[in-house]
């Protein structure tokens, strides 16, 4: 089943038993008090995504609810949603809210700790102690060493800070990591072993793909790895830069964070203070599903105000 209806004259949820048997009920009353629409489909993952929401205290108007149905179901058209793992559209205005990951609310759900303002713009790092644990760790949760992706929406350049995701310890050890540097460098290793905090135009190592953004630290940042040798980033959905060295590291066994990265037993550094209005981790993504992506964060933001 593909698709949830929800009786929008009624205004009563209706409940219907998806694949995998565990009954969901659309709880998606409109908040304005119009009546005359006809039956509506509602897909299935939205209305999981849309529940949880509400579940979690937030306040979803037509026009929220609308945009969120139309990105995923748009994910679905365009053939990314099934390579998403964890999707953080930081919708709701609140720490209960933001912490739920749309693909599959309760999983990699974020923990959040230090100082995060959260609001109508998303979340926004302190750069000294904010930060989320996405509780997905990169040596369990991707099916492949070489096949694996993140993105995030930074909003702001942001005056201080490193890491906007990532899992990772020091010299020698395996990380997984998608940064927009304060220095302006761009950076995503996804397996490999080395420091990211290069400076200026400090040349890669270790098979990592940077790319030196000092100018402008806002837009949409993808980085993707799809093969031992294939490494690629995007920054609003077009390619900035590619890696085609060989990568033989193991994956990370530490959760990734937001605004920062963590490292072992999961103590968070490198923190950042710029604001978030979108994240996700994924498999690797082609460069039609980046340019997709990309397009479908735009116009999931502009109608959020954003």
């Amino acid at each position: 089943m593909s698709a949830l209806p929800y009786d929008w004259r009624k205004r009563t949820p209706i409940v219907v038993s998806p694949a995998g048997g565990a009954a969901m009920s659309a709880a998606l009353a409109p908040t304005q008090s119009y009546w005359g629409y006809a039956l509506s489909s509602i897909d299935v993952d939205a209305a999981a995504y849309i529940n949880a929401l509400v579940a979690a205290g937030g306040s979803i108007n037509d026009a929220t609810r609308n945009a969120i149905i139309a990105f995923i179901t748009t994910g679905k058209t365009d053939g990314w949603w099934s390579k998403m793992l964890a999707v953080y559209p930081y919708i709701g205005g609140t720490a209960a809210t933001h912490a739920i990951n749309a693909k599959t609310p309760g999983t990699y759900n974020i923990t959040w700790g230090g100082t995060v303002t959260h609001n109508s713009d998303g979340i926004t790092g302190d750069g000294s102690t904010g930060y989320g644990n996405t509780n997905f760790k990169p040596s369990l949760g991707f099916a492949s060493d070489y096949s694996a992706a993140m993105g995030v929406y930074s909003r702001i350049a942001g005056s201080t800070g490193n890491i906007d995701m990532g899992s990772g310890g020091g010299a020698g050890e395996s990380f997984t990591i998608l940064t927009v540097h304060s220095s302006g460098h761009f950076n995503m290793p996804v397996n490999h072993a080395c420091w990211l905090h290069n400076k200026g135009n400090s040349a890669p190592r270790n098979g990592e793909v940077a790319y030196n953004d000092s100018n402008n630290r806002i837009g949409i940042y993808i980085g993707t790895t799809t093969s031992a040798s294939a490494r690629a980033l995007y920054k609003n959905g077009t390619q900035v830069a590619t890696s085609t060295a060989t990568d033989t590291q193991a994956r990370s066994d530490r959760n990734i964070g937001i605004c920062c990265r963590l490292d072992s037993t999961n103590t968070a550094s490198a923190f950042t203070n710029r604001n978030h209005g979108f994240g996700f981790i994924s498999s690797g993504l082609s460069a039609g599903d980046a340019s997709s992506i990309t397009t479908a964060i735009q116009t999931l933001q502009t109608a959020l105000g954003r």
